[in-house]
């Protein structure tokens, strides 16, 4: 309930637990329509440019009027398992540890485990032909999916101890470095592809990557391929900071596919991201001072995304949305001790300000269209995966503080 100034999070965290046991995990997704066979009959054009242009316009009008186009796309199946959705919930549960009170949890585990690929710890969605065409198909995003299915197995090793779990994100990370391309920049340099099919070398994506396989030196430290590890650590760590010394931003991806937007959430992984490598990092690493690094992020994501507006934007002042106020939320928990004391209590007043506008009927609206930062559009649509359950998660962590 919101009265006044008072969120009651613990409620509005009950509310969504209980809106995703009445969906059965199930709900929408941008993937599944963007991957419908009547939006890619109309994009389709010979002319790379003008698809290009057409693929945009629809994005956008998705992201700006999704509930109420979605006719366009009728019929498709609306109800289906989301993988990131099921890891956030998980790891939701494991925050507040719930996780081994019921049975829920370990039901939802074997769901996900249905979504690998036969014979392999590689993760995707085997959707119907009319989506993706038969059988199994690599998504995008392939490395950030399975980033989080190995992130939330190490959740659950840390917190419960169990052989299993720890023989789960073994694989998956094992699954990661021998799958996912890697582009060689220079001899210091590389960078984990986006996935194993488009040339796209996306920071957050690769820093996830980074990201586990530092957890993997740091649990089974000196295993038969720790240097080899480390090297990859090593150099895909400097692929993304070097490139953001050198452009003095932090872009969303390297100059090879250069593309210089910069947002709320991509940054709050990418300051995550790092923070964790820097957590679990092995003395063996050679990766200079990380927390210079991390305290100059943090300040720019503080100036950037924190004092600009009255609410928590997506980016200039444009979208609010459920997404970007889960990153802030975050962000403002793991690094509440490094935020000084009034930055910090304004930090709190604008995402309980930001919850109040996008929380309604028990759940998150998925994203509020501004002009010069009024609200003027909302979108109800359930994507599960961009709001429920990110948002799901971010109050999970929230609540500690």
């Amino acid at each position: 309930m919101i009265k006044g100034n008072n969120i009651n999070y613990n409620e509005i965290n009950n509310n969504l637990f209980e809106y995703f046991r009445r969906l059965k995990h199930k709900g929408l997704d941008p993937d599944v329509i963007l991957g419908s066979p009547k939006l890619r009959a109309l994009i389709y054009d010979k002319n790379k440019i003008i698809r290009r242009i057409k693929a945009s316009f629809w994005r956008r009008l998705f992201t700006y009027f999704g509930k109420r186009v979605i006719f366009l796309f009728e019929p498709f199946k609306k109800d289906y398992y989301h993988i990131k959705a099921i890891c956030l919930y998980l790891m939701a549960k494991i925050e507040l540890d719930t996780f081994d009170k019921d049975e829920e949890g370990e039901e939802l585990l074997k769901i996900l485990d249905s979504f690998r690929i036969p014979g392999t710890y590689l993760f995707s969605y085997p959707f119907p032909p009319h989506y993706y065409g038969e059988g199994y198909s690599i998504n995008s995003q392939f490395s950030v999916i399975l980033s989080f299915v190995a992130e939330l197995f190490f959740k659950l090793y840390n917190k419960y101890t169990e052989e299993k779990y720890l023989i789960y994100f073994k694989n998956v990370v094992e699954a990661i470095v021998n799958t996912i391309p890697i582009h060689i920049k220079n001899n210091d340099e590389i960078c984990f592809y986006y996935d194993n099919v488009s040339r796209y070398f996306v920071h957050n994506a690769n820093l996830l990557v980074v990201e586990m396989i530092t957890k993997y030196n740091y649990l089974f430290n000196e295993h038969d391929r720790f240097n080899e590890f480390n090297s990859l650590i090593e150099k895909g760590l400097n692929y993304s900071l070097n490139d953001y010394k050198r452009t003095s931003s932090y872009y969303y991806s390297g100059e090879e596919t250069r593309n210089k937007s910069i947002d709320n959430y991509h940054t709050g992984y990418v300051l995550r991201s790092i923070n964790e490598i820097n957590k679990y990092r092995n003395n063996k690493l050679q990766v200079g001072n990380l927390i210079i690094e991390i305290n100059k992020l943090l300040e720019y994501y503080i100036r950037t995304f924190v004092k600009t507006g009255f609410y928590i934007y997506k980016w200039k002042l444009e979208t609010i949305e459920a997404h970007s106020l889960a990153e802030s939320i975050l962000v403002y928990s793991l690094f509440y001790n490094k935020i000084d004391e009034k930055t910090r209590k304004f930090y709190l007043k604008k995402i309980n300000r930001t919850i109040k506008i996008l929380y309604k009927d028990k759940k998150f609206v998925n994203s509020i269209t501004t002009c010069i930062g009024i609200p003027i559009i909302s979108d109800n649509l359930d994507y599960i995966r961009w709001a429920q359950a990110w948002m799901l998660y971010a109050l999970s962590n929230l609540i500690h503080k």
